[in-house]
């Protein structure tokens, strides 16, 4: 073979060598990058809270500290490729969130994931009762000292909901949230013409939210006949209010507790109670600014639920005898 030859194939193992080298390391590199970019695996669902201010440096840092991500390096070149502004608080990871990329959308636009907290509150629940429910939920921000005293004489504005909060959420948050709710929910109610105020309407829902059923058209009638009993200067005789008092409900009251007076006694005096006794859902609002007008003047419930209603205090005694 000539030295040419010779030196020709030498030249082409050696571009050989070099497309193998390149392809190689193309593959070598493709391989680290599918590794890096994807997330490990995880049994449990995470959590991991980004904190105010942090850089996408720094949270590149606290996400692979906590074994979210392989590579902070790789979290943070493909972030400020891509313009990624964090945005703080705690998010969920688990096996749904596969890649970086992924991710790092989630970190831009806030899609904490299924970390929120769910809490309830029923319809007629008193502030005392929110704040017990939301000692027993995972808020561990929450101070239910804290909330008694933000809602200290807020009771009946504190709209009762389903609420989902975050785990960072604070005592102010939720107060705020409960009232910008009912402030929001109850604006077509309060923009119906009454020539009753809204302090007295909200009163009035919050007692037909514990005397009337869940029906609308029973809370309706028993709006209906208890307004006309304060229109015509009839004390109520209802028993919610004692609850809200003294905690005695109306098979716990004794004559004595019907004697003695007190603002919330509405067998000693006359209209409406001082406050609201509870926090009233919409249905019952709106029974109390639109009741519904019947010749009635007495109702109650039976031992299954059931309401009768009478007109006379003879049919009232007559109820009694029948159905309870």
């Amino acid at each position: 073979m000539s030295s040419f030859s010779q030196q020709q194939s030498n030249i082409s193992k050696t571009i050989i060598t070099v497309i193998v080298f390149v392809l190689m390391s193309i593959i070598v590199l493709f391989v680290l990058f599918s590794y890096y970019t994807q997330l490990p695996t995880t049994n449990n669902e995470q959590r991991v809270t980004i904190p105010e201010g942090a850089s996408l440096i720094k949270t590149a840092t606290i996400l692979e500290n906590n074994n979210v991500i392989r590579s902070a390096l790789v979290l943070r070149v493909l972030g400020q490729m891509n313009d990624i502004s964090v945005k703080a608080g705690t998010y969920a990871f688990d096996n749904t969130t596969r890649t970086v990329s992924e991710l790092l959308v989630r970190l831009d636009t806030s899609d904490y994931g299924d970390v929120y907290t769910t809490v309830t509150f029923p319809e007629g629940i008193t502030r005392e009762q929110i704040a017990t429910i939301l000692a027993a939920a995972d808020l561990p921000n929450i101070s239910t000292e804290k909330f008694l005293e933000l809602t200290q004489g807020k009771e009946g504005y504190l709209f009762p909901d389903t609420y989902q909060f975050l785990p960072e959420s604070d005592t102010q948050l939720v107060v705020d949230t409960l009232e910008l709710v009912f402030s929001e929910r109850t604006k077509e109610i309060q923009s119906l013409r009454t020539n009753r105020s809204w302090a007295d309407i909200v009163t009035m829902a919050s007692i037909i939210e514990r005397e009337a059923g869940d029906d609308e058209e029973e809370q309706k009638i028993v709006a209906g006949i208890l307004w006309k009993r304060i229109d015509q200067g009839i004390p109520l005789q209802v028993d919610a209010p004692f609850v809200y008092a003294i905690g005695k409900g109306s098979a716990e009251l004794r004559t004595a507790d019907l004697r003695a007076d007190g603002p919330y006694n509405t067998y000693t005096r006359k209209g409406l109670t001082p406050t609201p006794i509870g926090n009233p859902g919409i249905s019952a609002l709106r029974a109390a600014i639109d009741p519904t007008k019947t010749l009635y003047y007495f109702y109650l419930h039976d031992t299954k639920g059931g309401i009768h209603y009478g007109i006379t205090h003879a049919d009232h005694i007559r109820n009694k005898q029948q159905y309870l």
